[in-house]
């Protein structure tokens, strides 16, 4: 029986492969053949990787300069011109690129000569400022190669059964191209081995039901944001669940910070390892965590610096996240502000994997708080984003909890917005997803206040009513 089950099992895993290769080189954008590329090229030392990551970011550079209006002018302003960039000169001078600059200005940064098949990318605001862009198609190649290669240092190959924990906007967007399209995803998820549950289930009845469909699907990995994972982790602890987490072998959690307590209780319900993806909407993945302890970075497509205190830009240490990717050919990103915290390091010798050069070895920033609900019911905050995206007009948004029950939210508009409608479109979307219990107060302002840390939080929960199984459950 048991070699009958491990054929059958065996025979799956081939079938989910084979439609995750033919539904990749139908999209025109082969992961695995990239990572088998990346693997196959020689181990270079720590000097070989840092000439590759200086020619291919001025390579990126100066194709911006060449057919982006924007970067022609911004780099011709900053003293650089063509020949600057072909001798690679002047990377100091580039100047930082701010995602208010992409909100105002992104017409113009479009690469002028590309005319291949796009997709949008929708940033969250996490920093703030949410973003809606074109990428070529094939840009998000590389940030999945590099997830698949992430996930190959743990022992999980392509084709492995996973379980993943995301924001949705099912209950939210009701229109029948929503539904019809949502079938659709899911059907083509479901034959590549990946199945979605809903992030913002996270009460305890609906974490039961989480638990239980991990049993009966039985992935290899669940994947998700870090609160959702939490919440069902604490959840199946606190229930004596863990036993129908047992086909889980890897545990990935991104978009939101963890404490080491709160993976702890992940890695305690699932028996398993408990590694963080690092990345954006704008870039994909950036750096995945590898055994050797680091985060390595995906220097293969990007380069990352970081932004210090003192205002000057530097290729390690502890500061904001500045990133290049070396192939956006519709939207180029040289040195553009992510607004995450981290603290990179530079290793000379390789790790078990080969890894070497640039690695994140702390990450600080993407500070947002749980909202609890008068009954108790935690209210993940990327819900609130998944609202906000339903309502045209909003610059910029923050959620504050006062007393049990009681949430204000204070708007940017966008130029031409009337401040009224805005304001009460809000209100109802907010209402219809956070039900009865809650009084919702909208307030349309010229600028929402900057903490003092230059850090933003578009949910700013009240620790006082803000507890889960006896640990304020701020992602911090």
């Amino acid at each position: 029986m048991q070699s009958n089950n491990t054929r059958a099992n065996n025979l799956a895993r081939r079938f989910r492969l084979w439609v995750i290769r033919a539904r990749e080189r139908l999209l025109q954008r082969d992961s695995i053949a990239l990572l088998e590329q990346w693997e196959a090229s020689p181990l270079l030392d720590v000097n070989a990787v840092r000439r590759r990551a200086e020619d291919l970011k001025y390579i990126a550079a100066l194709y911006a300069y060449r057919n982006s209006p924007y970067y022609r002018r911004a780099f011709l302003a900053a003293g650089i011109d063509e020949q600057d960039l072909q001798d690679q000169r002047g990377w100091d001078r580039i100047p930082l690129l701010e995602k208010e600059d992409i909100r105002q200005n992104l017409e113009q940064i479009y690469s002028k000569n590309y005319s291949g098949p796009c997709q949008q990318g929708r940033t969250s605001g996490s920093t703030g400022i949410r973003l809606v862009f074109d990428v070529n198609r094939g840009y998000p190649v590389y940030s999945m190669a590099a997830a698949r290669r992430g996930f190959r240092w743990w022992g999980v190959e392509p084709g492995a059964k996973l379980v993943r924990i995301w924001g949705t906007y099912q209950g939210i967007d009701q229109s029948l191209r929503f539904q019809i399209k949502t079938a659709y995803k899911s059907l083509i998820d479901r034959a590549c081995g990946v199945t979605s549950l809903s992030a913002f289930a996270v009460t305890d009845p609906e974490c039961h039901q989480t638990i239980d469909k991990i049993a009966e699907l039985r992935p290899e990995v669940v994947f998700g944001y870090g609160t959702a994972l939490f919440l069902v982790a604490d959840y199946a602890l606190r229930s004596s669940l863990v036993k129908q987490l047992a086909s889980v072998r890897l545990v990935v959690y991104t978009s939101e910070y963890l404490t080491a307590w709160q993976r702890n209780r992940i890695s305690e319900a699932f028996s398993c390892p408990v590694v963080s993806e690092y990345g954006s909407v704008e870039t994909g993945v950036i750096a995945y965590d590898c055994p050797c302890g680091l985060q390595h970075i995906a220097q293969e497509f990007l380069d990352l610096e970081v932004l210090g205190e003192d205002g000057i830009v530097r290729p390690t240490g502890k500061g904001e996240a500045v990133v290049t990717h070396f192939f956006g050919l519709k939207l180029p990103l040289i040195r553009y502000r992510l607004g995450d915290v981290i603290e990179i390091v530079e290793t000379s010798s390789p790790c078990r994997n080969g890894m070497v050069g640039k690695s994140i070895a702390s990450l600080f920033g993407r500070n947002n708080d749980i909202i609890v609900s008068p009954a108790g019911n935690p209210l993940h905050p990327e819900l609130f984003d998944y609202v906000m995206r339903t309502v045209s007009g909003i610059k910029r948004f923050q959620i504050r909890e006062g007393s049990p029950g009681q949430l204000t939210i204070f708007l940017e508009a966008c130029d031409g917005i009337q401040h009224e409608s805005l304001a009460a479109q809000v209100a109802e979307v907010v209402k219809a997803q956070v039900g009865k219990e809650f009084q919702v107060l909208v307030s349309v302002v010229d600028r929402i206040q900057e903490p003092a840390s230059g850090k933003f939080r578009w949910v700013i929960g009240n620790p006082a009513n803000n507890q889960v199984s006896g640990q304020v459950a701020r992602i911090t």
